[in-house]
Order: structure tokens, then C-alpha cells, then sequence
């Protein structure tokens, strides 16, 4: 019994030490979308704890989110242009795009411009306000994966980071 209990957390250590690489090992993986969100989750609870990363909130949705600063407290509401910097990022902090320095990204809330995790958590963070939101491969870009202005591919099932900061609301 001992030896499987050892097994058990040696597989575990394995499993959750590695989880900043499985974008690359699980991108032609085919699951349900309730699978590879649970999937997901795991894999990005195993990424804050394997780098010591604390303070993020998780939503429903599978969501994490990390607010820095908490803005003027306006909050941005379907419909509205937001203006707003940004670094995208995978897991092991590749910089896949951002936002041109003094030209803040420009688009508009809930009407799916931007992938969902960006619909659903750029209202978690108020005008003024900056954080961190890591995006499930189900609210990112999913099983497609996608190629970033032909700089650094998003494989399929990717978790993304992107360090955020609201700079304007219309």
C-alpha cells in the first residue's frame, strides 16, 4: 500500500511540474468541452502553484483573474469601446502579441470581437484598472488554434495570459 501511496504523489509531482508544458503535449487532443475545461483548470491551478502565483479569483466559467490595480472604479458594459494595453502570453510567458507601445488595443464589449475569455473578464477590472486574466483553451481559441499576426502560433488547447490595463471606456 505504501508503494502505491509513493506512486501516486510521484505521479502527481510529475503531472503538476510539468503543466507549463502540456499546451504542446495535449494541442491534437480531442475532448468534449466540459472535459477540456476541467482539464484546463487543473492545468492552470498546477501553473500557480508550480510558479507561486497568488491572489487570483476564478470564475464560473473556468476564469482566473488578478486584479493589480482597481481603477476609477467605471466598469465596462456590453456594448461600449474599450481601449486597452495588453501582453498575451502562454504559459511558459512566450509573448505571442501585444498591444502597440501608446496604441491601446480597441474593440467592443460582448458582441465576440475578441475571444470569450476577453468578453467575459475584461468587466471583472474597472477603467484605470490592470491585472492578470489566464484564459481556458475553451474561452481562448480552442481545438483551432490560431497563428497571431504570423508571429508565434497559438496551438490548439492553449491556455493564454495576458496582462491587462484598462486605459479608456466609450
Amino acid at each position: 500500500m505504501e508503494k502505491l501511496k509513493v506512486a501516486v504523489f510521484l505521479l502527481t509531482i510529475a503531472f503538476f511540474t510539468g503543466c507549463s508544458d502540456l499546451d504542446d503535449n495535449f494541442a491534437g487532443v480531442s475532448r468534449s468541452p466540459q472535459e477540456q475545461l476541467a482539464f484546463d483548470i487543473v492545468r492552470i491551478e498546477g501553473y500557480l502553484e508550480e510558479n507561486d502565483l497568488t491572489g487570483f479569483s476564478q470564475t464560473a466559467d473556468g476564469l482566473f483573474y488578478k486584479i493589480e490595480e482597481e481603477g476609477n472604479g467605471i466598469t465596462p458594459q456590453t456594448g461600449q469601446t474599450v481601449f486597452l494595453d495588453y501582453l498575451g502570453t502562454s504559459v511558459e510567458r512566450t509573448v505571442f502579441d501585444q498591444s502597440p507601445e501608446g496604441i491601446p488595443f480597441e474593440f467592443v464589449l460582448g458582441v465576440g470581437q475578441v475571444i470569450e475569455g476577453w468578453d467575459l473578464g475584461i468587466p471583472l477590472f474597472n477603467e484605470d484598472g490592470s491585472g492578470t486574466l489566464i484564459v481556458p483553451s475553451t474561452l481562448a481559441y480552442g481545438t483551432q488554434g490560431v497563428t497571431v499576426g504570423g508571429n508565434f502560433p497559438i496551438q490548439p488547447n492553449s491556455i493564454l495570459i495576458f496582462d491587462i490595463k484598462i486605459v479608456a471606456l466609450r
